[in-house]
This record gives structure tokens, C-alpha cells and sequence, in this order.
């Protein structure tokens, strides 16, 4: 499909455009994915003083801070010269010596679970140099996401519906999705099978039969987000709690007895993996004294900090230090507000009650988590700690105007083609912002492809050409769903 095709030369353009280790903490995601390949699990405890801004971050750090192994002249230091400078441009990078022979690297991440750096780690392992080692792991990481997101869309796409079908995953999958889906890091395997996940349940509970390949998805990332992140386990209690609550507990089991063995295996495959999960999160990562009053301090710093956090589930870029044009935001988040408006307008009373639940609960659940994290480690909130939950809600809004199209249906039919396309457009403003930012810094010129201090191996042209037929992909995939629709209609 299409709508495939746009993520996947998205997600191409994204890889190759950014600099090596210009993703949140990716050096130290890149040494933990080298690890868990070479089966180094935990790697040894360090004795020297990590840098920090402030004590609980400095005390977080030295219990979380491992020693491990790095092949030799994959040794990623320096990768990260730029980061939180996003008036440099990534042109420091090309001053730097690599290490010819095996070294040691230093990761704060190397307590987390293995289970998402596997592929990424075998694939880094082929590389001579620490560039060409990252740009393989993420394209591992960019199979596994948007492999995902294929498989998203395939369970929602329904032909009678058209557009409607799809467009809470268009809303749900944003900037940010694809810029995590092409980095190095856990992050976006995890919001990949957030969406996929939550995508299957909704699909699970529509009037027609699930088929087989619907539990077997179900299955896969259901695992998959349960032994992501430490955060897995709770995305899936709180998507399968909103199906449950929106669909009914009766028609539910009723639903799970119907089904039988594919059912009973899927979901056992999810519970065990859920159990593995928070299994390694008690044993494993060492866990400091919480003092309640920390807990009550934090409190304001989080509330006021969401502004920034829901920024994120947008898309802020690099190390968290490069966003995208304001119009993205205010595009973006006009868009969501309005599917949103519409699907409270169309549904049912549950339906309603359910999705002001979903959003209500996405909010206080992101404040929750950004205390605690704030608390325990010293750390701010990043927004795509909390995005495999939040895409619930726009996914489920879309659920929802597909289930009711009512007086609704000839105004949406209208209007959803022109929207994909401007998503598109809203997709291609953020990379090029990210490009612009890394080739020059913030301060550059916007017409700086031909005069870059910094650019990607196959040239800027090159991928802006690929960005291209990305937007004109997604154009087509609407016009095309809409004969389909029509036709569906004519039968």
C-alpha cells in the first residue's frame, strides 16, 4: 500500500540525513546494542564520577552506569560533539579519530531489557567504523518499526470505510514516530508496536471475524511492547483496559471463547512476556531509596513541564534540541483536536465516555511518570517515554468515525484526502528542519543544500528527492483509497 511506502522512504530519509549518534542518548543505545549482540547482558560496574547538572542525577548515573565491550573501530566517542549546541552543525564530527583496536564504552543504559537491541546490535557488528555501524543498526530498528506500522495499517484498512479507516493511524504516527522508528534506541520498536498493538485490539473487536493472522499480530506486539522499555508492560494493561471498557467485558469473553486456541496462545504469549518485563525490572536495574518529599518536589517542575513533553509527541529532533517549525506544531495538533471533536460528535455514549477516558488517562498518566522519573532519577520527562500510550487516542477517534459515519461521512470523505496530503507536507517541513539543523545549525541558511558544512554521504539532493516521493506517495495512496471506497460503494 501507499500509505507503506510513504513511512518506509520517510523512515530511509531519516536514517540516512541524520548524523550518526543525533538521537537521544543514541551512543549510548549503540553501545548497548553491540553488547546484547556480543552477549554481554549487564555489562561491569564503573568506578569513576559521572558528569551531571545536579546530585540525584550524578547518584542515578553511578548506579546505572556500566562498562562494556566495544569491537574494534566501533568505539563511538565524539559522535555526540554537537549535542545540546544546535547552533553547530554536525561538521565536528569529521574531525574525529576512531579507534582502531577494541576499547571500552561507558552506557547508562545498559541495565535495560536486550529484547529490541538484538537486530540492531547483530547488524552494527558487520560495520568497520562507528558511522556505518550506527546507520545498519538503525535500519534494523527501522525494519522491526515500520514492519510494525505495515502491519498497523493492513489490520485497520477497510474498503467500504476508505480514508477513515486509516487516518487515526496517520494522526497517531507523527514526526516524532518516524524519527524514533530511524534512530538507535528502544523507543521506536516500542511505539511501533504500541500503535500495531492497540491497532489489533481495535480490529479484534469490529463486527466482522478476525481472522487467524489478527491474533497471531496481536501476539507479536504484544510481546514486543511488553519487553521493550520498562513502561511496556503498563502500555499494554492500559490499551487492553480501554478495549475492554469501550467493547464490554461480555462481548469480550465472549469474543476470547469464540476464538479458541489462537486466542488462548496470543494473549499467553503477551502475560508471559509482561511477566518477563517487570521480572527484569525488579531484579536487574538497581533501585534507589524514593523519598516521598521528592515525589511532592517534583510535582510542579512536571505539570510545567507537559507544554514541552506534548511538543515531543510531535517531534523534537537530535538530542531533544532541534524542533520543528511552529506550524507543524499548530497543523498537527489542530488536526488531532478536530478528529478528536468529531469522533465525540459521531460515537455513542460509550464510545464518548470512552475516548474522553483515553485522553484523560494519557494526560494524567504522563504527568504520573514524568514525577516519578523526575524524582528518581533527577531527569526531565522526554515525550516518547509516554507515545506508545498516547497514540491511543487518535487511533481510537479514527476507530470511532469508522463505526459511525453518520452526517459525518460525506464531510470527512471530502476533506481526508487534502489532509493526507498535507501530513505529507507537515513530515517533509520537519525532516528538512532536522537537515537544515545538522548541515548548518540553527542559525544557517534555509537553502543550504548546496552550501552545507555537514552533509550525508549520498548528498542532500538525493534524500530530498526521497522526502518527495514520500509526500507524493501519500498523495496518491489518498486518491487511490478514495476510488476504492467509491467503488466498494458502487457494489
Amino acid at each position: 500500500m501507499l500509505l507503506g511506502l510513504f513511512y518506509a522512504l520517510l523512515s530511509l530519509a531519516w536514517n540516512l540525513g541524520n548524523p550518526a549518534g543525533a538521537a537521544p542518548d543514541e551512543p549510548s543505545h549503540y553501545l548497548r546494542a553491540l553488547a546484547v549482540a556480543g552477549g554481554e547482558m549487564t555489562g561491569e560496574r564503573v568506578s569513576t564520577q559521572p558528569a551531571a547538572r545536579t546530585a540525584e542525577q550524578a547518584a542515578w548515573l553511578r548506579r546505572t552506569t556500566r562498562a562494556v565491550d566495544v569491537p574494534a573501530g566501533l568505539s563511538p566517542e565524539g559522535l555526540d560533539c554537537n549535542a545540546f549546541r544546535p547552533d553547530l552543525s554536525a561538521a565536528c564530527q569529521e574531525r574525529l579519530r576512531v579507534r582502531p583496536g577494541p576499547s571500552t564504552g561507558f552506557t547508562n543504559i545498559a541495565l535495560t531489557q536486550p529484547t529490541t537491541y538484538l537486530v540492531p546490535g547483530v547488524l552494527a557488528r558487520v560495520a568497520d567504523d562507528p558511522v556505518t555501524a550506527i546507520k545498519l543498526g538503525r535500519l534494523g530498528n527501522a525494519v522491526v518499526s515500520i514492519g510494525l506500522v505495515w502491519m498497523a495499517i493492513a489490520l485497520l484498512w477497510d474498503r467500504s470505510a476508505g480514508l477513515r479507516s486509516i487516518v487515526g493511524l496517520l494522526a497517531a504516527a507523527t514526526p516524532m514516530v518516524i524519527f524514533v522508528a530511524s534512530s538507535l534506541s528502544a523507543s521506536g520498536p516500542e511505539v511501533a508496536a504500541g500503535i500495531c498493538f492497540f491497532s489489533a485490539l481495535l480490529r479484534l473487536t469490529r463486527p466482522s471475524k478476525p481472522r487467524t493472522w489478527n491474533w497471531v499480530v496481536l501476539g507479536l506486539s504484544g510481546v514486543l511492547l511488553a519487553a521493550s522499555r520498562t513502561l511496556g508492560p503498563l502500555a499494554v494493561a492500559f490499551h487492553v483496559g480501554i478495549v475492554l471498557v469501550a467493547h464490554g467485558f461480555r462481548r469480550s469473553w465472549a469474543l476470547f471463547r469464540s476464538a479458541g486456541s489462537r486466542a488462548s496462545l496470543s494473549l499467553a504469549a503477551v502475560a508471559v512476556a509482561v511477566a518477563l518485563s517487570v521480572g527484569w525490572e525488579v531484579v536487574v536495574p538497581p533501585h534507589g531509596r524514593l523519598d516521598p518529599s521528592a515525589l511532592t518536589a517534583a510535582l510542579v517542575p512536571s505539570v510545567k513541564d507537559l507544554r514541552r513533553v506534548f511538543g515531543e509527541l510531535v517531534g523534537v529532533f537530535g538530542w531533544l534540541d532541534s524542533p520543528a517549525p511552529v506550524v507543524v506544531y499548530v497543523l498537527w495538533w489542530v488536526a488531532l483536536a478536530t478528529l478528536a471533536l468529531m469522533a465525540l460528535l459521531a460515537g455513542g455514549l460509550r464510545q464518548r465516555l470512552v475516548l474522553a477516558l483515553l485522553a484523560a488517562g494519557a494526560v494524567v498518566l504522563t504527568l504520573l511518570i514524568a514525577v516519578f522519573n523526575l524524582a528518581q532519577t533527577g531527569f526531565g520527562m522526554q515525550g516518547r517515554y509516554v507515545l506508545p500510550i498516547a497514540v491511543g487516542v487518535p487511533l481510537f477517534a479514527g476507530e470511532v468515525l469508522v463505526r459511525n459515519p453518520g452526517r459525518w461521512r460525506l464531510p470527512l470523505d471530502r476533506w481526508l484526502a487534502p489532509f493526507f496530503a498535507l501530513a505529507g507536507g507537515l513530515h517533509a517541513m520537519a525532516w528538512y528542519a532536522n537537515a537544515r539543523r545538522s548541515a548548518l545549525g540553527t542559525d544557517g541558511s534555509w537553502l543550504f543544500m548546496g552550501s552545507s558544512e555537514w552533509s550525508p554521504s549520498t548528498g542532500w539532493y538525493p534524500l530530498a528527492a526521497l522526502v518527495a516521493l514520500a509526500v507524493l506517495a501519500v498523495s496518491l495512496c489518498a486518491i487511490d483509497l478514495d476510488r476504492q471506497r467509491d467503488e466498494a460503494a458502487a457494489t
